[in-house]
């Protein structure tokens, strides 16, 4: 029989390129000023409250004219009507982008102050130790399996409905075979905490664009059926992410043996996973990091400073105390990331695409990449972090 042992631990967080996590919303142009590098979150209500009380009906219609057509610029309506936005600021960030517009999404945050989710680092690790048990040949059959059998379904039935439905729940199966449901998964006995709570000015504005491979030809998304050469012209997502170099902390708690009857009774499957589970997730960090550095060299000058950082990140994976590891977590980490299409053939890969409806341009599937821009360039890719976890 096995001891007891519970392993409760402090996990130190350090973000190393710009993490987003977001709270489903976004601010408008008319909630925020973008003066001089820096974004400037208004308060709305407080501004329409003050102007009220001084009586600027003029203003206010105006300003909730332009706000139904869509087109209001908040910087230029304050201009015009001489009111002085910086009474009215909630925040204030800096930002990494030349240039602000649209819309900007917002990150998580509880009492106006910024956290990273502990579901959020949770996720990354469980899909990280899917990948590593999946590397194996006899697992890697369950997942290939199931991406026959869901293909097979699109061959007579080519229904977007379907193809939808069978791309989101495409892993499902598999993974309830291997970890089982969440009763018996190993990953109940990993519970990770919300992180601590910091100020908004750990954030800045961070400006993300789409790389797309078309015909083996690096461009850049534009919009809907359109991409270009050039990524000046290209689409730009907007939204609030922690700094490079911030740090944050959190709790992990990890039942590292369990008495046999408990796994028995509970019929918990590939228990062993959680144990040592910080050598599993470096193994497996280094593989998906080497993987993303043979992608971006092969698409050539135009994102060749993003192989530069992966081709550092690979050195500092390599160079990892003990107690340390590297994850992607959050938005922009993509498809590889979370799934096993890394170890997967060309064949499978061309068939998750069918299900997916996703084109498919061979071994270099899936062939989009979210970028972070900085003063106009590409410059790296979202939401990695260094975690080292210390005994508490």
């Amino acid at each position: 029989m096995r001891g007891d042992r519970r392993m409760k631990g402090k996990l130190e967080i350090e973000v190393i390129t710009p993490l987003f996590i977001g709270n489903g919303n976004a601010y408008s142009s008319s909630e925020y000023v973008f003066d001089q590098g820096f974004f400037n979150v208004v308060n709305f209500d407080k501004l329409i409250e003050s102007e009220l009380k001084r009586g600027r009906l003029n203003f206010l219609g105006k300003f909730l004219d332009d706000l139904v057509n869509g087109n209001t610029n908040l910087k230029t309506l304050c201009k015009e009507n001489n009111i002085d936005y910086k009474k009215y600021i909630k925040y204030t960030v800096s930002s990494a982008s030349a240039g602000v517009r649209n819309e900007v999404l917002q990150f998580i945050k509880t009492g106006g102050k910024v956290y990273i989710p502990g579901s959020s680092i949770k996720g990354a690790l469980r899909s990280t130790l899917t990948k590593y048990v999946a590397n194996y040949n006899s697992e890697l059959k369950v997942f290939k399996d199931s991406i026959e059998k869901a293909f097979e379904k699109v061959k007579t039935n080519d229904s977007k409905k379907l193809k939808s439905f069978l791309s989101s729940t495409l892993d499902d199966i598999a993974d309830r075979k291997i970890f089982g449901t969440t009763n018996n998964s190993p990953f109940r006995f990993i519970s990770v905490s919300d992180s601590d709570l910091q100020e908004p000015d750990i954030l800045k504005i961070t400006e993300i664009k789409i790389l797309n491979i078309c015909n083996g030809i690096p461009r850049w998304f534009a919009g809907i059926g359109r991409n270009t050469d050039d990524p000046a012209n290209a689409r730009p997502i907007f939204c609030e992410s922690i700094k490079e170099k911030s740090q944050f902390t959190c709790s992990l708690t990890v039942e590292e043996n369990l008495p046999d009857y408990a796994i028995s009774e509970a019929r918990i499957k590939n228990c062993e996973i959680v144990v040592g589970f910080v050598a599993r997730i470096k193994d497996e960090i280094k593989k998906y990091i080497a993987n993303e550095l043979s992608f971006f060299r092969a698409c050539g000058n135009s994102v060749k400073d993003v192989a530069y950082f992966y081709t550092d990140l690979l050195n500092k994976a390599e160079n990892l105390a003990e107690n340390e590891f590297l994850l992607q977590v959050g938005f922009g980490t993509g498809m590889l990331s979370k799934t096993i299409i890394q170890y997967l053939d060309d064949d499978k890969k061309s068939k998750v695409a069918k299900i997916s409806m996703h084109k498919y341009y061979g071994d270099m599937y899936p062939k989009t990449r979210r970028i972070v821009f900085e003063n106009k360039y590409p410059k790296y890719v979202p939401g990695w972090i260094k975690c080292r976890l210390l005994p508490d």
